[in-house]
């Protein structure tokens, strides 16, 4: 099977590569120049810099993959938004207080930038170069998987997850009318091993479901189920203000129907993801850490949130805070970790079933916030993380940046389904079910996304592909799984 660069000429292909290697490089030598500069007037700089290498980012994308509605944009933008909101809204003086609201002095705001403008022009080389390699083809052959066994499959997962997220809902749900939204974070804190047994079978419902969307067109009916469960499962994550954890159950959702159900309306699409972003993220923003009575005097007396856009952007772009108080602590308050960090992460895939917390699961973010807002992480909250922040603890300025580039080529890889014909069910399925841990990965850390993506992505692969079979259908079933 052919690499997607195979139909592409090879000048254009030549052209960009080269083009984003340039950036790559130029970022890194902008760190080495202006590092140790003292200075910190080039913030602006910066920013315009980010600004034109996430547009050049998906430009690039389009121009080589030939799709921007796939799996791997849909993480690029996540990345963007998270790593660098608040630069590109500087770009464009949307944010005149600059970025971070002058909370850090302009050395480390400086600083911050370099390292997020050099982790992102690496993080999308790596991407591009994961264009280059050749997938294995999976041989239709003795498949061992009928339309009829995988939605046996997407119900048992279903129906194993369901009544777990409905618990697991009505528990947030009290908890949060009652302490406000910080409960729910120090409930979760408190039920860890089997005493989470709820949780852990929570997480395989978009398996599921994805699993389930992926048997049309010969069960319609199962498209309708899976949409309905989605819908149910995302407004209730947007009851409870978890709006993170709604995306990553719709944009996946939304992939699969758009390559193996019917392509969806670009512009109905565009329209409502634009009033979830714009009217309905900032007001659950403002109510959720509010107690029951305070909820309702506050939708009574009318919730006018000020530039909804721009503040939505700017709370997402907040995650770039997480960067700046670690390289501020790195290494003067500890030393690098010279990637230890990743093998406590690799660690954390071994479930912590009959002890109180896994030796890996303390995690960057709550050292960050013990250290930066200890009476955070007192109530059950904490700062979160980021893969660029990640990436700088373990391996410095130069080394964080690279990190992000092998990250960059590997996740392109796993999320490279939907653009392969031969086995493309199996391929855009399993994408899917990636990207729905995946989302997250911008604002947090390796350690919770490997446990994850063993649990939600591996898990559910291993039991479609038994054996050396593949994750597809017999040959007298459908050409494709």
């Amino acid at each position: 099977m052919a690499s997607p660069l195979a139909t592409r000429s090879m000048v254009r292909v030549g052209i960009v590569l080269s083009v984003q290697g340039a950036l790559a490089c130029v970022t890194l030598v902008r760190i080495a120049s202006l590092w140790n500069s003292g200075a910190g007037d080039d913030v602006r700089t910066d920013s315009i810099l980010f600004l034109c290498s996430a547009l050049w980012g998906f430009a690039s994308w389009r121009l080589l993959a030939g799709r921007l509605f796939e799996a791997y944009p849909a993480f690029l933008l996540a990345f963007a938004l998270f790593s660098g909101g608040q630069l590109g809204l500087y770009a464009v003086g949307a944010l005149p207080a600059g970025p971070l609201n002058a909370a850090f002095s302009m050395i480390t705001t400086e600083r911050t930038s370099l390292v997020v403008n050099a982790s992102l022009a690496q993080l999308h080389f790596g991407a591009l170069c994961s264009l280059l390699r050749k997938p294995r083809p999976i041989p239709l052959s003795g498949c061992a998987f009928s339309t009829t066994r995988l939605r046996s499959v997407g119900l048992a997962f279903s129906a194993v997850a369901i009544p777990a997220a409905i618990a697991d809902f009505v528990t947030s749900i009290q908890a949060i009318l009652s302490s406000g939204y910080l409960s729910i974070y120090q409930n979760a804190a408190a039920n860890v091993g089997l005493h989470n047994l709820g949780g852990l079978l929570a997480i395989f419902l978009t398996p599921g479901l994805l699993i389930l969307l992926s048997t049309r067109p010969e069960s319609p009916w199962n498209v309708r189920f899976a949409w309905a469960i989605a819908i149910g499962k995302a407004l209730s994550l947007l009851v409870i203000g978890q709006r993170g954890y709604a995306v990553m159950t719709l944009v996946p959702m939304l992939l699969v129907h758009d390559r193996l159900v019917r392509r969806l309306n670009r512009t109905l699409l565009v329209c409502v993801s634009a009033a979830l972003v714009i009217l309905a993220f900032p007001v659950i923003r403002a109510i959720r850490t509010l107690d029951a009575q305070e909820r309702i005097a506050a939708m009574r007396g009318g919730l006018a949130v000020e530039n909804p856009l721009t503040n939505t952007i700017s709370e997402m772009g907040g995650t770039m805070g997480t960067v700046a108080h670690t390289i501020e602590l790195v290494p003067n308050a500890r030393p690098y970790d010279r990637g230890m960090g990743l093998i406590r992460a690799v660690s954390t895939v071994v479930p912590n079933l009959f002890w109180e917390r896994h030796p890996g699961a303390y995690s960057y973010g709550e050292w960050l916030t013990r250290e930066v807002a200890p009476w955070l992480a007192d109530v059950g909250g904490g700062l979160g993380f980021s893969l660029v922040a990640e990436g700088y603890i373990n391996f410095g300025r130069f080394g964080g940046p690279l990190y992000c580039g092998f990250a960059g080529f590997f996740l392109a890889a796993l999320l490279a389904g939907s653009r392969y014909e031969e086995g493309r069910d199996a391929r855009v399925v399993f994408s899917a079910i990636v990207l729905s841990v995946l989302l997250f990965l911008p604002r947090s850390e390796a350690s919770t996304t490997f446990r994850a993506l063993a649990w939600c992505a591996l898990g559910p692969y291993l039991v479609c592909r038994p054996w050396r079979r593949p994750f597809s259908t017999a040959q007298s079933g459908r050409s494709g799984a």
